[in-house]
């Protein structure tokens, strides 16, 4: 019981193990280059390997993975509502006071977030995804989605995005098309059998 986790992250380059100042743990990073954003103990951290620059970010929720923009400027999270924290101010700015809007992805603009809303604080309510722009505050909504949003990773980025939607025990693989504002079936997975679409796939 008097075991204690520290973090780290190997540098390949160099061959040496750098510590990850208060992170909680290191299961799901969010990179930018050299740049990481990840749940600390008290919040979220950002931490910058290179130069070992280090700010921690209070919040009292840390239940969604912070993501940090490919410039490495911003870091957007949910504590409470959408929120951005600006490396270069060292300040947190409220960008919304609905607490089921989650960033997802960043858009190549570093401005755009792409994130999701739900109705309701049910786990089972389906959920819509949306654009939102940090400077102009506009919300664009795109798509509504069939089953409530697990995770989202870029396949070719501002044009398609991979999307894992659960519900229960299942699991569905969509990808959404932004130029054409398609979202279609890839892929279900249940109790570890997974039933592709040959029409979709």
């Amino acid at each position: 019981s008097g075991v204690k986790i520290k973090p780290y992250i190997l540098d390949i380059s160099h061959k040496q193990y750098i510590e990850v100042p208060n992170a909680a743990l290191l299961d799901t990073v969010s990179w930018a280059g050299s740049k990481i954003a990840y749940v600390s103990e008290k919040g979220f951290g950002y931490f910058d390997v290179t130069t070992n620059n280090a700010q921690m970010v209070t919040a009292t929720d840390v239940s969604y993975q912070p993501i940090i923009s490919s410039d490495g400027s911003y870091i957007a999270f949910n504590d409470n509502g959408l929120a951005v924290y600006s490396v270069k101010a060292n300040k947190v700015i409220q960008l919304s006071q609905n607490k089921n809007d989650i960033p997802l992805l960043w858009k190549a603009d570093d401005k755009t977030l792409i994130i999701t809303q739900q109705e309701n604080t049910n786990p089972n309510t389906k959920s819509s995804l949306a654009e939102f722009h940090i400077g102009t505050r506009l919300l664009s909504r795109l798509t509504e989605l069939p089953q409530p949003l697990q995770q989202a990773s870029w396949v070719s980025k501002d044009e398609l995005a991979l999307l894992t939607l659960s519900v229960d025990d299942s699991y569905f693989d969509y990808a959404y098309d932004f130029g054409a504002s398609s979202l279609s079936l890839l892929a279900e997975t249940t109790e570890g059998t997974s039933f592709v679409s040959q029409r979709d796939r």
